[in-house]
Formats: C-alpha cells, sequence, structure tokens
C-alpha cells in the first residue's frame, strides 16, 4: 500500500544530553509524480520535536515516502511552501496514513515550516 524507500541510514550525533535524530540518505531514485528525488539525497524523516514522537513520529512506514518528497521540495524550493505541504499531505494519503494523523502533520508544516523553507 505504501511508498517503500530504501535508505541507509546514518546514526545521530551526540549533543550535549540527547542524540541527534538519524539522518536518512536515499540509495536509488524515488519518483513522485512530476518530482525525481536523486538517489543520495539525505533527509530526517518527520521534523518534531522530541517530545511530540509518540504522536508524530519521526520516522513512520506511512510518512517517510512523504517526509523525503517534502524535505526535497523545501531544500531546492521546487514549489511554494505551501504546494510542498499539501504534496505532503496527499502522499501520507495515498500511502495510507490514517486522516486524523495526516491532517495533524499538515497543520503543522503549515504552522511551523516557515522555520526550515
Amino acid at each position: 500500500m505504501f511508498k517503500a524507500l530504501s535508505v541507509r541510514v546514518h546514526r545521530g550525533e551526540k549533543k550535549f544530553w540527547f542524540i541527534t535524530r538519524p539522518k536518512l540518505e536515499l540509495l536509488e531514485d524515488v519518483v513522485f509524480g512530476e518530482y525525481t528525488v536523486k538517489a543520495g539525497f539525505s533527509f530526517n524523516g518527520a521534523t518534531s520535536p522530541w517530545w511530540s514522537w509518540p504522536f508524530i513520529p519521526p520516522v513512520h512506514p506511512e510518512v517517510l515516502a512523504a517526509s523525503c518528497l517534502h524535505d526535497y521540495l523545501y531544500t531546492f524550493k521546487l514549489c511554494s511552501r505551501k504546494q510542498a505541504d499539501t504534496l505532503f499531505y496527499r502522499e501520507m494519503r495515498k500511502n495510507g496514513y490514517y486522516w486524523l494523523g495526516s491532517m495533524r502533520n499538515y497543520y503543522a508544516v503549515r504552522l511551523f515550516g516557515w522555520i526550515g523553507y
């Protein structure tokens, strides 16, 4: 049902009293409609504060592909922020992520995505 990604995981770094989130590196090209994310692209899953991980896990199979696309669009500014956020939502739904979680993640990037854009 969901788009499986082939990734290499780079362990998080030790920063003061916590370990940072690991980086994920694509091992093969992935096509999302008109966008192709090339092998070697590095992303970190769904960016969220550690205390929200039980509700917004940074690496979830049904959200991982959407996070990859979203990070790619934000990194290279290939479309507007709103378009990137909408594609993030649509990719989560297409991959079978539940409606409420998809809406929650969508509004999280709408509210706080400007920080990384």
